[in-house]
């Protein structure tokens, strides 16, 4: 009898390199037949609709996740934040404005934090290879 099975000796399913291309594959295949690029994601960030039920929180890391997407940043910076927090901001409607201040004082804090463990890790550093 014949070996029906698609992928030989393996049954089928593929090592675990093949298994990673065959998803990268299907990925990529949807986003071409849906048209999903960076272009698509600039969209979506700039003029997003908040979703039946979404929080502000999920609204904003959404708008992080479009942006990341849509810009695909090295690294983390100031302006990327400042960015998405304005976004987040315009997007909001009116009788969510409280709770958006204060969850956009909350990343601010956060970001501020991040900032001064960067500014520690330097210094520490410095401190180790300069004295």
């Amino acid at each position: 009898m014949e070996d029906q099975t698609l992928g030989g000796d393996d049954g089928g399913h593929g090592g675990p390199d093949q298994e990673g291309f065959n998803q990268l594959y299907v990925k990529e295949a949807i986003f071409a037949k849906y048209e999903i690029n960076e272009e698509m994601y600039r969209q979506w960030f700039q003029e997003p609709d908040i979703l039946p039920r979404e929080t502000p929180q999920e609204l904003y890391h959404r708008l992080k996740d479009l942006y990341k997407k849509w810009v695909k940043p090295a690294r983390k910076t100031v302006e990327e934040e400042v960015l998405i927090l304005e976004q987040f901001l315009r997007t909001l409607s009116p009788e969510n404005g409280q709770k958006a201040a204060q969850l956009v004082m909350f990343y601010l804090i956060n970001l501020l934090f991040d900032i001064c463990l960067f500014s520690l890790w330097v210094h520490s550093i410095f401190l180790r290879f300069c004295l």
